[in-house]
């Protein structure tokens, strides 16, 4: 499943350093709209939505609960 979700919306988890790069989200045509909750990553928990519309996707950091750094990449 993490597979999945790492080709999706390209998660460059990187826990040794503390980081999580996403770099340039894109749903599916037939995905409008992604929630990740208890993402965890090393000894951090988040909370991420991605939501499509027309060509392009977003991507926000909900809820975060540790010391990691999000790096998101458009």
């Amino acid at each position: 499943m993490f597979q999945l979700l790492q080709i999706m919306v390209n998660l460059v988890p990187d826990a040794p350093n503390n980081c999580l790069r996403i770099v340039q989200p894109t749903l599916p045509k037939s995905v409008s709209y992604l929630s990740l909750k208890n993402f965890k990553i090393g000894q951090t928990l988040l909370d991420l939505e991605f939501e499509r519309s027309h060509e392009a996707t977003a991507c926000r950091v909900v809820r975060k609960r540790g010391n990691l750094r999000v790096v998101i990449e458009v």
